[in-house]
């Protein structure tokens, strides 16, 4: 059995860029779009964290806290 427990949604933790938007010719664009939503987040985050998640695009990295039983 495994459990996995998500971190709370941030901006902090950098984010993943996809090959195919490079090979595409966009990763430009994408950079600049998910530096805005970076600074959105901040934005909103020095008001209330949990609001400012929504804003963050899902290509930003979140870490897990998996717990496992082997019973």
């Amino acid at each position: 059995m495994m459990t996995q427990t998500p971190q709370a949604l941030t901006a902090e933790g950098g984010y993943v860029t996809p090959r195919w938007l490079v090979k595409a010719g966009v990763e430009p664009d994408y950079r600049e779009a998910m530096q805005q939503a970076q600074q959105a987040y901040r934005q909103i985050a020095g008001w209330n964290e949990h609001v400012a998640s929504y804003v963050v695009p899902n290509g930003f990295n979140r870490r897990l806290f998996i717990t496992l039983n082997f019973a």
